[in-house]
């Protein structure tokens, strides 16, 4: 539908006064949303201990974790299966952090 079609300009809303509602345009509405300043966030103990422990988290090396990509894609990353059984004790006697 083209909006300069001749006749369009009269066209009005269902049950509205026309000077009535070209005349409350320019006026400032009040606002239907939430004020200004009353929302708020509330972090849970479980979100303050999250973002605690990624800042004491050391920072990530590129270069290293680059590396250990290409291995692993080309293959040729190893892990000495008595490194994997000794970190798996620790980590089921609670001895890792």
């Amino acid at each position: 539908m083209k909006v300069n079609q001749p006749g369009f300009d009269q066209v009005r809303p269902t049950g509205t006064n026309l000077p009535a509602a070209i005349e409350n345009t320019d006026k400032p509405r009040p606002p239907t949303g939430p004020q200004q300043g009353t929302d708020r966030i509330e972090w849970s103990a479980t979100a303050r201990e999250v973002s605690s422990k990624l800042e004491e988290l050391p920072e990530v090396r590129s270069d290293r974790v680059a590396a250990l990509a290409y291995q692993v894609r080309r293959g040729e990353y190893a892990i000495p299966a008595r490194d994997v059984a000794r970190k798996l004790l620790e980590f089921l006697r609670g001895e890792l952090p």
